[in-house]
């Protein structure tokens, strides 16, 4: 089971960097081991030798102000935080994966809360599908979706017998397959969870992504049929979906999905201001216009994979508009693995993660080069700062 604390920030330090890496800052490194063997990495510019204490879990409990960024255990999330967002300026909502967690709800562990930021404290949220490993997007109208995961797991998180109605909750957790499944919240006092069978997706998705279109609905791609390290021909679902489902539409083959196998699970996609949408598959890279599922290839990256499990941080650079008066967007990527296809093995593989930081925009349709960060990553977030500094 994870770790479940709550840290509140009581203010962030800005720094006029392109790009900031937190192990790049001129600062000392700390880390507090939780028990488990990993260390917690705690990076600020130095002021002053921090303090911390410990909670009984062995996690720390509070950084010192004068170290900049200090915080403070305030609270348990009650279940971990595979997923989570801000609901609204009072509320946190918190999903995890199906397992034993100690916070009940409806005779069942708990695989849901929300978090009160004033009270600090979690009250559980009822799901029935298994959330392990979906994606989720916000629509236009401010409704949450959380979409797609595992099959129903039964003690000890090991797949729910098919034959026996294990699948749809007859099992020790009461979870449901939730492949298919669209959850749906509308933030706000008293919300709760939505699941309904007659509204779910044409197929199981398993590590998809999902953006919001400009009408409002979400875009929803890839995938796999089932859990896997990487994607096999057997497993890979290289479609894409909309939701709210306009009647007439179904599933769209993406043939950037079906030539980017193994590694295409959690495809990277960004809205362009053209209304296509920029697909990062592998090394391959399409302008996709969904309505009609037109792809065009724009060059390969050069110098790394960078989709799951060789995950890049990505972000929009700050729009620019052109002489033309039409707004141009580059989108950046850092991190990854310069693997070849023939190397994934389906296993667990020792491979240096990348330095290197690239962009490219609709209008160059080629490759630049950014400054690469000081170490490889990969599984990183891109994170705007108020002052157009990006934390990566």
């Amino acid at each position: 089971m994870g770790r479940t604390g709550v840290y509140g920030f009581q203010h962030a330090a800005l720094l006029g960097l392109s790009i900031l890496s937190l192990s790049a800052l001129p600062s000392s490194t700390a880390t507090s081991n939780n028990g488990s063997g990993h260390g917690e990495m705690l990076t600020r510019r130095r002021l002053s030798q921090r303090a911390t204490s410990s909670t009984s879990d062995g996690q720390p409990a509070k950084v010192n102000d004068d170290y900049i960024g200090g915080f403070n255990k305030v609270g348990e999330s009650g279940v971990s935080a595979q997923m989570m967002f801000l609901g609204d300026n009072e509320r946190v909502y918190i999903l995890d994966k199906v397992e034993a967690n100690a916070m009940q709800i409806n005779g069942h562990p708990a695989w849901a809360t929300v978090y009160d930021l004033k009270t600090n404290q979690p009250e559980a949220l009822d799901i029935i599908t298994n959330t392990f490993c979906a994606g989720g997007a916000e629509l236009g109208d401010g409704v949450w979706l959380n979409v797609g995961g595992n099959l129903a797991v039964d003690a000890g998180g090991w797949m729910a017998n098919v034959s026996v109605g294990a699948q749809q909750g007859a099992n020790a957790y009461q979870d449901w397959d939730g492949g298919m499944a669209i959850r749906k919240i509308l933030p706000g006092p008293g919300a709760t969870w939505t699941d309904d069978p007659t509204d779910y997706m044409y197929s199981h998705r398993w590590y998809p992504s999902l953006i919001t279109l400009e009408d409002g609905r979400a875009f929803i791609m890839g995938g796999s049929k089932d859990g896997a390290f990487v994607n096999t021909v057997n497993l890979t679902n290289p479609t894409y979906e909309l939701y709210p489902k306009y009647e007439g539409e179904t599933n769209f083959t993406s043939p950037i999905l079906v030539d980017t196998l193994p590694a295409n699970l959690y495809p990277i996609t960004h809205l362009m201001p053209s209304g296509k949408i920029l697909v990062y598959s592998n090394r391959k890279v399409a302008l996709l216009t969904y309505q009609t599922g037109e792809e065009d290839y724009l060059p390969d990256d050069p110098y790394a994979v960078r989709t799951y499990p060789a995950s890049a941080s990505s972000a929009m650079l700050p729009l620019k508009r052109g002489d033309d008066g039409e707004w141009d967007a580059t989108v950046m990527y850092c991190g990854g693995a310069n693997i070849q296809n023939n190397e994934w093995n389906g296993t667990l593989i020792d491979v240096q993660a990348d330095k290197s930081c690239i962009k490219i925009s609709e209008k160059t349709r080629q490759w630049e080069i950014e400054d690469e960060l000081p170490e490889g990553r990969v599984m990183g977030n891109a994170i705007h700062l108020p002052d157009g500094t990006i934390l990566v």
